[in-house]
């Protein structure tokens, strides 16, 4: 053989003979990035430590072609980096920087996790149930977040949720997901996922959906806080087993495998594990919020198990046989929806008189020279507000507004309304954040609101959907409202912080009041994607820049600060 990678035999004849695939070990490199090391052997490709040109290490999933590994595994490591580039801004979902090709290798660079464990692992030794549900909310919303990009991840379970070193949920492994424009690579009656997560539909071998991802995450809620699968399996049970219990719903329900089940619990998790899609959580965002409930010590609502509640079901599982009902009860219900008019309104007007009548008599209570009722009730909320009781406080400014609106005062009203925001943030529900964003849009929408109240409240509104990790929404608000409110420099430095980079937010806030570097500081604190460092240091400067520490946003800062 000579040095050219040629050999030659009698005859002159000259054969070529391929280079070899080289072996990959410390110092290899494909693409931007060199191995240094490997941290473990995936089910589509071995996993390694790796960093790219500018040091930054990196988990780096290698899949090589050839050596027996099929085109179906190709492509189920091409759809993983696919699916998780696309949701790689949720803070829930395993972070992809990027993927390519190189020769006969695939490569895919992810976030590096510090002692990363699984969720799987964490069962293992036992998850209280506290933490089994604060988990399952913000897997939820990184399904709905998926959901909502066309993504179904389709394999659900503990081994593809990974926990980092902050106890955070990352969810990972889309190497099944079905995307939204890419063909199905699942063969006609082939089973997609995992049997013991799968939905009844799924083990059919039907068309999965967002609702599928639901189930799949009950189950694994439902392990998590009984230890065992939902479903009852004979002793030594085996793949098969498991498939006939899931598509023949023997269920096992939560409160008979362990009492500390609440009847909430039981209900939330038996939803979402309905045979059919149609009766279980409509969104991963629908669960979501109903476990927020049960974490934060709220009860459901018990129309969940009423009569009406049941023949609703009933009513969506036989839609054909109601539709001639349906039409003959049109103008039953136009009657009862101007119906339902009137009372809202009257309803209304009941809160004014109420809101009225309450701070009357607190002015009763004052000397003749003290406060006037609309001022009575701001500064009880205020007490209320300082000393951290926030539903109270909540309360307190939203009569406030009330009597003022009762009053003609628009200005005070709106002034009310951005207190009662804050509050509602603080509160943190997702009812309090929603009511949050209605105060926001309804200053916005008042054209007697002054222009700085106006200006806060739109800063303020990018900042909660910021603070929600839904930065294309925060975006949007911005560029809708932008050109309505005054220009202000905290409104200008806003771009920086959305899609400008950090060396740009610095310039900006260099022209920025110092009164005002708090409400930017707090705004880079949410920044999408900014380092752990970098975030703590925001949340850092937002309290130093504050010069109480009762005034906005300190009060967010320290309960961001507590929580990380």
């Amino acid at each position: 053989m000579n040095d050219s990678g040629k050999a030659t035999f009698s005859g002159d004849q000259t054969v070529e003979i391929p280079d070899p695939v080289p072996e990959i070990a410390s110092g290899f490199r494909v693409g931007e990035y060199e191995v240094t090391g490997t941290l473990g052997q995936g089910a589509m490709g071995t996993v390694y430590l790796a960093r790219d040109n500018t040091g930054h290490e990196v988990a780096l999933k290698m899949y090589r072609e050839g050596l027996g590994n099929s085109t179906l595994m190709g492509e189920r490591f091409r759809r993983e980096a696919e699916a998780t580039k696309m949701l790689r801004r949720h803070p829930y979902i395993l972070t992809v920087y990027t993927s390519g090709r190189e020769g006969l290798y695939h490569y895919m660079a992810m976030e590096k996790i510090e002692n990363s464990r699984t969720l799987k692992d964490l069962m293992d030794v036992g998850l209280p149930a506290k933490q089994a549900i604060h988990t399952t909310i913000k897997l939820a919303t990184a399904l709905q977040y998926a959901h909502e990009h066309g993504v179904v991840h389709r394999d659900v379970k503990p081994d593809n949720v990974l926990v980092d070193e902050f106890g955070e949920p990352l969810l990972a492994d889309f190497g099944v997901a079905d995307l939204q424009d890419w063909p199905d690579f699942t063969a006609v009656g082939a089973l997609t996922g995992t049997p013991m997560y799968m939905a009844p539909e799924q083990a059919r071998s039907e068309a999965a959906t967002p609702q599928s991802d639901v189930y799949a995450l009950g189950v694994v809620l439902y392990q998590a806080i009984t230890g065992d699968l939902p479903y009852d399996l004979p002793a030594g049970y085996n793949t098969t087993d498991v498939l006939d219990a899931v598509k023949l719903q023997k269920l096992v329900r939560p409160r008979k495998r362990s009492a500390s089940v609440s009847r909430d619990l039981d209900y939330v998790l038996m939803r979402a594990l309905a045979a059919n899609p149609a009766d279980r959580y409509p969104n991963a965002r629908g669960f979501a919020r109903d476990l927020e409930s049960i974490y934060d010590g709220r009860p459901l609502a018990r129309l969940y198990n009423s009569p009406f509640g049941m023949m609703g079901r009933f009513i969506r599982r036989h839609k054909a046989l109601f539709v001639t009902i349906g039409l003959l009860c049109a103008a039953a219900a136009a009657g009862y929806a101007f119906m339902e008019s009137r009372v809202t309104r009257v309803g209304e007007q009941q809160l004014l008189h109420l809101a009225w009548q309450r701070n009357a008599e607190l002015s009763i209570s004052e000397r003749s020279t003290g406060p006037a009722p609309v001022r009575t009730t701001m500064q009880a909320g205020f007490n209320e507000y300082i000393a951290g009781r926030f539903d109270n406080a909540a309360e307190h400014y939203r009569y406030a507004a009330a009597c003022s609106m009762f009053e003609g005062n628009q200005h005070n009203s709106m002034i009310a309304h951005l207190e009662e925001a804050r509050c509602r943030q603080m509160i943190g529900t997702v009812t309090g954040l929603e009511r949050a964003e209605q105060l926001y849009s309804r200053i916005l929408e008042q054209p007697k609101a002054s222009p700085a109240v106006a200006s806060q409240a739109l800063f303020e509104m990018v900042v909660l959907h910021l603070q929600q990790n839904d930065p294309e929404s925060a975006a949007a608000w911005f560029e809708k409202n932008r050109l309505l409110v005054e220009d202000t420099p905290l409104l200008r430095l806003l771009p920086s912080v959305l899609d400008g980079t950090p060396e740009a937010f610095t310039t900006q806030l260099a022209g920025l009041p110092v009164s005002q570097q708090n409400d930017a500081w707090m705004a880079q604190a949410l920044r999408p994607g900014l380092p752990a460092d970098q975030r703590a240091m925001a949340v850092r400067y937002v309290l130093e820049f504050t010069s109480r520490e009762h005034d906005w946003p300190s009060p967010l800062a320290r309960k961001m600060a507590k929580h990380r």
